[in-house]
């Protein structure tokens, strides 16, 4: 008797791991699936260039399509030292994998020293980013004085 209890016990075991196998590789194939769908995010800041003198510059970035879906909209939010900005509705169409440059706004740097610019997407094709973790770039810049940049 006690032979046959233990071999239920084994049996009962191999049962709950394999729907603990079969349930993870479920909920993988659809979280996969669903992140290959919408997914915008901002490869680079295009303007300004790094260093550059005070005076108002036009902000513009590189967005990507990094989802399977065409990209038909998107909100490209921003922030200039944790100050947000007026956020870009991005119409596209963008194909998967392709990248769109955009001028997102202008800003008035009036002081010169160091300043940092957030952009991020959100609500692509109006939903969910299914994967945000390629949403942002923080970038580092430093605004010259025109003083200074007239000697250069």
């Amino acid at each position: 008797m006690y032979q046959s209890s233990s071999k239920i016990n084994i049996q009962f075991v191999k049962q709950i791991l394999l729907f603990i196998l079969l349930w993870a590789l479920a909920f993988a194939t659809a979280f996969a699936q669903n992140k290959q769908d919408n997914d915008a995010g901002i490869s680079q800041l295009v303007l300004p260039a790094n260093t550059f003198s005070v005076g108002e510059q036009d902000i513009a970035i590189s967005i990507q399509n990094f989802g399977s879906s065409l990209l038909e909209s998107a909100t490209i939010n921003w922030s200039i030292n944790g100050e947000l900005q007026t956020p870009y509705t991005f119409v596209g169409p963008l194909n998967s994998g392709s990248f769109g440059d955009v001028l997102i706004g202008f800003y008035d740097f009036v002081e010169a020293g160091d300043y940092t610019i957030k952009v991020w997407t959100s609500q692509p094709n109006q939903t969910i980013d299914s994967y945000p973790d390629n949403d942002a770039v923080n970038i580092e810049l430093f605004v010259r004085d025109q003083n200074t940049s007239s000697k250069l």
